[in-house]
Formats: C-alpha cells, structure tokens, sequence
C-alpha cells in the first residue's frame, strides 16, 4: 500500500508538471508559426508574372526549412511557400491549429490523471485510517 502511495503522489507530480509544460511549449511554437500560403510554382506562370497555382487556404505553419519560403507574397501580405521544394526535401510543416490541439489534449489528460491520482489518494489515505482505527480499537477492546 505504501508504495502504491508513493506512486500515486508521482503520478500527481507527473501529471502536474505536464499540465505546466503544455503552456510554455504551445506559445513557443506559437511564435515561429506565421502565416503562409502554399503555392506551385511553374514556368508558364512566372511569364505571366504570376506565382503559380494556390494550394489550399492560407495557414499559420511552422516551417522547418527557411528555403521553402519563397520572396513573393499574395496581395494580401501573406507569405508564400514553394510546394514544389516542400515535397522534393520532404520539409515538415507544422499547423499551428495542431500545435494547439495537441496542448489541449495534454492538458485534458494531465487535469484527468492529477484527479485520478489525488482521489485515489484520498481513497488510500481513508482505508489506511480505517485500519489504524480498527487495529486501535483491538487493542483497546477488553479481553
């Protein structure tokens, strides 16, 4: 029983400190996502001075090679990545939204296992005073 205390209370820890750590991690790659739209790039549309065909709707990405952002941007500002580069080099590109996600599901289990491991505790901690009363109470008991 002693140790499954013990294990209890690391698992409080554990799970706490996983709780913590989600935050810090979330708004660090929050900070080098920015927003980006994917684009083909081809020769047919650099002669007409355009970019190339749009892949899908603007994202906030997390860009794992600098050479995959091309210097054009959209007429709304945003960035362009060379989808071309990006499956060629196999570059990862992180949403942000997933980023997100991930830090609410560790969140969510750490709160659930902080709970999980402070009720069983308070669980163990009444079935260890029921026993010290019920060992105090034998002794006490007239023979």
């Amino acid at each position: 029983m002693r140790y499954l205390r013990w294990l209890l209370v690391a698992a409080a820890f554990g799970s706490g400190f996983l709780l913590l750590l989600s935050f810090p991690m979330e708004s660090t790659y929050a900070s080098k996502a920015d927003l980006y739209q994917r684009v083909m790039p081809s020769e047919g549309a650099s002669l007409f001075g355009d970019v190339g065909e749009l892949v899908g709707e603007p994202q906030q990405y997390i860009v794992g090679d600098p050479a995959a952002i091309l210097a054009d941007t959209t007429d709304e500002g945003v960035k362009l990545l060379d989808q071309n580069y990006i499956d060629e080099q196999n570059v990862s590109l992180v949403q942000l939204q997933t980023v997100r996600f991930i830090a609410s599901q560790v969140r969510m289990a750490g709160i659930g296992a902080l709970l999980f491991s402070l009720l069983s505790l308070g669980v163990i901690a009444g079935i260890m005073r029921r026993r010290a009363l019920a060992a105090m109470a034998a002794h006490q008991a007239p023979v």
